[in-house]
């Protein structure tokens, strides 16, 4: 017997064999292991003609891939051209019907909402939002949180002096209870 390890043929025993794998004596050191029983051939042509037939069917499936990408690429390049949303391609799996329901689902969302198309574009859409409008928006929060800040800030300090004030009273009453009663005791 004859059985594919990787993409090398070596020769084994069959020890035990079972539904879906075998134990095997593999190799010249005869070492036991665990191999499927659709990598266990009668002779060394069938071993080898599988070993063709995967390596033929990684060409296929990478063409098909490549051919996935590029007409996925060119659906978001004529997406762009007609609504100016681009879409960030690095995350995207290369499916042509996923492609073609997430293009549908980006021009429903545009023609139901299209005041909010900028937005949109960038959140949703991976589009790097207009650094210019984001500064504006940016200084004008800046502006409002620091205010907030420091109207908070001030507040904060009146109820520190207040309850420090307190603290100390309390503290200058219990001193003098203290001393009287200190000075009453003697």
């Amino acid at each position: 017997m004859y059985c594919v390890i990787g993409e090398k043929i070596l020769r084994c025993e069959v020890k035990k064999k079972e539904e879906l794998s075998s134990l095997c004596k593999v190799g010249s050191a005869q070492k036991e292991q665990s191999i499927a029983n659709n990598r266990l051939f009668k002779t060394e042509q069938e071993a080898a003609q599988f070993i063709k037939k995967r390596k033929m069917n990684k060409v296929n499936e990478n063409k098909q891939v490549a051919n996935a990408v590029a007409t996925c690429k060119a659906l978001y390049e004529k997406l762009y051209e007609e609504t100016g949303i681009e879409v960030r391609t690095i995350d995207r799996q290369w499916t042509v019907s996923s492609a073609e329901k997430h293009i549908i689902k980006l021009k429903r969302t545009l023609l139901d909402k299209p005041e909010t198309h900028d937005k949109n574009v960038s959140k949703s859409f991976g589009i790097a939002p207009n650094p210019k409008k984001d500064k504006k928006k940016l200084t004008q929060k800046n502006k409002s949180s620091n205010h907030d800040s420091r109207s908070n800030a001030k507040s904060n300090r009146a109820e520190k002096s207040s309850s420090e004030k307190r603290y100390s009273n309390r503290n200058s009453t219990r001193n003098n209870a203290t001393k009287s009663f200190s000075s009453k005791m003697k």
